[in-house]
């Protein structure tokens, strides 16, 4: 269940115009944008989902990248989480 001082809808405020339109740096400077793309995970997978991205993320080796490969990295986690291929979300959110 969803607990905050900030409603999911006020953090969300934004999200239809930056579907329409943003920008990946748009969303990289914003914190509430990026929370919101993070929560569009949890509304879809639950919070299950968290907590096999975070169990995968404490057992990897890997190095996390930076730039661009980083979102690779970062989408190719979320995959394992999701146990589906999340390109299409990632790529609705202009990244």
């Amino acid at each position: 269940m969803w607990r905050s001082s900030r409603s999911r809808a006020s953090i969300c405020a934004d999200r239809a115009s930056y579907l329409a339109s943003g920008t990946q740096s748009e969303l990289e400077g914003d914190p509430w944008l990026a929370l919101c793309f993070l929560l569009t995970f949890q509304e879809k997978y639950g919070w299950g989902f968290y907590e096999r991205f975070f169990a995968g993320m404490n057992t990897t080796s890997s190095q996390i990248p930076s730039g661009g490969r980083r979102w690779t990295f970062l989408r190719d986690r979320f995959d394992e989480a999701a146990g589906v291929d999340t390109t299409a979300e990632f790529t609705r959110w202009h990244i």
